[in-house]
Order: structure tokens, then C-alpha cells, then sequence
């Protein structure tokens, strides 16, 4: 049977200090602690394995700092990797993202969508969305990636420079016999890289 979980109360009694001090220290503030005192409680904390209460925070400050991404296929290495550096960067400002993938499928974007801001996430990022997600009530910022959506802010890269750009450098190199191969014409951005 697992013990109780470690609590401020037990870092503060453990660290010689009141629980508001343990507070200060985990979140960096508002006020500053001596360093001293600083040591003993992240000592504490290390020793006692105490874990803040994301769920807690996330109520005392109207701030779950979690990103919702949905992407169109979570198997496909491009997606991957976008989702690696958009966790990177979540990451280094103290967000977390929770990933999920539509399969290039509308209804279960929607579904997802629904379930992400049921969640209270503080923003959602769609990459190459099946269609236009119903945004209405979300009141979290959104972004789209690789396709522009009216009224949403988007993200996208520029085909046509980029393929002008892979053509020369091709060209360049004595290579006259030169394919483009696609994904759907009907996602975002394929229309574009024709």
C-alpha cells in the first residue's frame, strides 16, 4: 500500500521552515529566501521526493501551462520531429504539451479538439488540420500549422521559395531529370509545392 504523498507541511517541518517559505522556493517567488533557507528546502525536497500538485496550481492560478497538439498522423517522422521541437520549446518556458494524433480523420479532430480544451489546456496547436476545427468557445490562443484557417493565427512554410530554392540546387549539380512527388491534393499546402 503506497504511504501518503509528501505534502509543504512536511517540507517546511523537515526544512525548519514555515510552509509559506517551502512556497517561495517551488515557485520561485514572490517573495525572496536566504539562500540558507533556500538550500534546506530544496534539500528537503529532494529527500522527501515532494511533487507540487499540478491540479492545485492549475486552480489557484487559472493555469494548467499545458499545450494540446494534434497532429495529422503521429507515425509519420515529419510530425515527429515538429512535435519534438514544439515540446522543446514548451518545455524551456515551463509548458507541457500533451500530444495527440487525428489520423487525417475530421471527426476524431474534432472529438480531440473537444477533449483538449475539456482539459483546460492553455493553448492548441493543429498541424495541417482535416478542415476548419469549431473553435467556438475556446478561449485559449490557437495556432495552425501548414494551413491557413480565417481568423486562427497560422504557421506555414513557403512552398513555392522552398521547391525554387531544391530545384536550383539540383540544377546546379548537372541534374536535369527531376521528380515532385506529393501527399494529397487536398491537404493543406500540397497545392502550393505543385
Amino acid at each position: 500500500m503506497p504511504s501518503s504523498p509528501v505534502t509543504r507541511n512536511d517540507v517546511a517541518r523537515y526544512a525548519g521552515v514555515s510552509t509559506a517559505v517551502v512556497s517561495y522556493v517551488v515557485n520561485d517567488g514572490p517573495r525572496a529566501v536566504s539562500p540558507g533557507a533556500r538550500e534546506r528546502v530544496l534539500e528537503a525536497i529532494r529527500v522527501l521526493g515532494y511533487r507540487p500538485n499540478a491540479t492545485a496550481r492549475a486552480l489557484r492560478t487559472g493555469s494548467t501551462r499545458t499545450f494540446g497538439l494534434i497532429t495529422p498522423d503521429g507515425g509519420n517522422p515529419l510530425f515527429a520531429e515538429l512535435a519534438k521541437a514544439i515540446d522543446k520549446a514548451a518545455a524551456a518556458r515551463g509548458y507541457v504539451v500533451l500530444q495527440t494524433s487525428a489520423d487525417g480523420d475530421a471527426e476524431t479532430e474534432r472529438v480531440k479538439v473537444a477533449q483538449l480544451l475539456a482539459r483546460q489546456v492553455s493553448g492548441l496547436v493543429l498541424v495541417t488540420p482535416a478542415e476548419a476545427p469549431d473553435l467556438a468557445g475556446a478561449d485559449v490562443p490557437v495556432v495552425v500549422v501548414n494551413r491557413v484557417l480565417p481568423g486562427v493565427s497560422s504557421v506555414s512554410p513557403r512552398y513555392r521559395e522552398g521547391a525554387r530554392e531544391a530545384v536550383e540546387h539540383l540544377v546546379g549539380h548537372g541534374h536535369t531529370h527531376i521528380a515532385l512527388v506529393i501527399g494529397e491534393v487536398a491537404r493543406g499546402g500540397v497545392s502550393e509545392r505543385e
